[in-house]
């Protein structure tokens, strides 16, 4: 899968950020609902911009498969 491009910025659905970090889409719903990531409607859908999952990797540490969460 590709990202949507848009005004010169890369857009992703929750199915592709998902499967970047091996996590649930019911966990990137749960993120954008909280406001953790911040998402754009387009239409329908809703995407995440490129710079929103890097503010939102940058805050909450490159660890964010399975949720964060640290053993």
């Amino acid at each position: 899968m590709t990202p949507v491009e848009f005004e010169g910025e890369s857009y992703y659905t929750y199915l592709e950020i998902a499967e970047m970090f091996d996590i649930h889409v019911k966990t990137i719903t749960k993120y954008v609902s909280e406001g953790r990531i911040k998402a754009k409607r387009f239409g329908r859908k809703k995407l995440v911009s490129g710079k929103s999952l890097k503010e939102f990797l940058e805050q909450n540490g490159n660890n964010s498969s399975r949720g964060g969460e640290t053993d």
